[in-house]
């Protein structure tokens, strides 16, 4: 989440542009420089290709604020 085009990182989508920012205050970056903030009813997507018979590690980092944090994360 170092590289961004608008406030979306780049190679990624949002369901609305307008609900992802740019974040890069101590405390809720976790590596690097920046990480991304999502407002409510936001959806962040990748779409990676792989190799069939690889190895992938597939890793995150999710901090919550507010009395109702909801996160959903999918590998399809």
């Amino acid at each position: 989440m170092e590289s961004f085009s608008g406030t979306v990182p780049t190679g990624w989508s949002a369901n609305n542009n307008s609900l992802v920012e740019k974040d890069s205050t101590q405390g809720n970056v976790h590596s690097g420089q920046s990480s991304v903030r999502l407002k409510d009813n936001a959806v962040l997507t990748q779409n990676i290709a792989i190799n069939g018979g690889c190895y992938y590690e597939l890793s995150f980092f999710a901090r919550g604020n507010g009395a109702q944090v909801q996160l959903e994360a999918t590998v399809t």
